[in-house]
């Protein structure tokens, strides 16, 4: 056991993340180095998605590390089999590519580009569980002393100040709010160019999966 591998077993990290990190760790940073995008902040999705665990299945379908959507494979030119999808090279790659076209749209900005990775590139809107998922992407580049810029947002969908509205999850904004404790909370997404944005994605995925090319 190396070093690293050593100071997680110490730190109580479970052992499907300490053997998965040691081995997909490489693979993660070299995409996202390819894919032009903070290798920091890829570790930070696996790590959050999957746990670097390459087995798990999401509650909708998705597979693997990067716990990929077939249909966002699809949608990246990927027609392989679910068990080729799951596979840890070519799931990294299609992962990344995806991960690679949010973090543009967002252009750089951190909580809007995680929320763009887990619900989609259309979504323009913050939901409690995005909120949640930004904060544990930030506290995870936090241990990795990775220098975190913008602020966490506050939701945009799901609640009002009396409750719950549209049908999405349950709560108050203040229980939002409570997610992203000692972080300041504050709207700022801009977008400007973004129609423009999107219109250049498919161009922007496609040659980000390139990667996938022994």
């Amino acid at each position: 056991m190396d070093r690293a591998s050593e100071g997680l077993a110490a730190a109580g990290f479970p052992v499907h993340y300490r053997q998965g990190r040691s081995l997909y760790r490489d693979l993660v940073r070299k995409a996202a180095e390819r894919a032009g995008i903070p290798p920091e902040i890829a570790e930070a999705v696996v790590r959050t998605e999957s746990g670097y665990n390459p087995n798990v299945t999401g509650p909708v379908g998705e597979i693997g590390l990067m716990q990929v959507r077939p249909s966002t494979a699809r949608l990246l030119g990927f027609t392989g089999s679910l068990e080729e999808l799951r596979e840890p090279h070519t799931n990294i790659a299609l992962g990344v590519a995806y991960l690679a076209g949010a973090w543009r749209l967002a252009n750089g900005d951190l909580c809007t580009a995680v929320m763009k990775y887990r619900a989609g590139h259309g979504e323009t809107r913050f939901s409690p569980r995005s909120i949640d998922y930004c904060v544990r992407v930030r506290s995870y580049l936090a241990e990795a002393n990775y220098p975190i810029t913008g602020e966490v947002p506050s939701p945009t969908m799901g609640f009002v100040d009396s409750g719950p509205r549209w049908g999405f999850g349950t709560g108050s904004v203040a229980a939002a709010r409570r997610l992203a404790t000692h972080t300041k909370l504050k709207s700022r997404v801009a977008w400007r160019n973004y129609d423009r944005d999107m219109k250049a994605l498919d161009a922007r995925a496609r040659a980000a999966i390139s990667i996938i090319a022994p």
